[in-house]
């Protein structure tokens, strides 16, 4: 059931396509050359992404968020919409609120706090608290 969603599929078929090139890759990996396997691998991946993923109708739509998603910190690619939508409605000023930001290292604002950005993010954990005061005193 599960592998017919349409992102557990394409995950299906990045396994495959990399189960057809081990051959390949013990051979590099043999050779110590385990860089050149690794670059590969992820030129097949990319290539198969190109392919069935980023040509497909839902991509083609210039005006789709998900054309620019970019991950800096966020965690599944929120930096780069929020740069795009920003970059379509401009900025009044340059503050934000996020909620539950755990220990900063991966949230949706980061990326515009390190933009000079001012904001506050809300956590609930102290623990997580005193993580974020000692790794962004600054």
């Amino acid at each position: 059931m599960l592998n017919k969603l349409p992102v557990i599929r394409h995950l299906y078929e990045l396994i495959n396509i990399a189960r057809r090139h081990i051959s390949i890759l013990d051979d590099f990996t043999a050779r110590s050359d385990t860089q050149y396997a690794h670059r590969l691998i992820n030129i097949l991946i990319d290539d198969y992404l190109e392919r069935n993923l980023y040509q497909a109708p839902r991509y083609a739509d210039p005006k789709r968020l998900n054309r620019h998603e970019f991950q800096v910190f966020s965690q599944n690619g929120e930096d780069g919409i929020i740069d795009e939508i920003f970059r379509r409605i401009g900025t009044t000023n340059r503050h934000f609120v996020e909620f539950g930001v755990e220990n900063g290292l991966e949230t949706n604002t980061t990326n515009l706090l390190v933009k000079g950005w001012r904001g506050g993010w809300i956590e609930a954990d102290p623990q997580a608290c005193k993580s974020i005061h000692k790794r962004m005193a600054r």
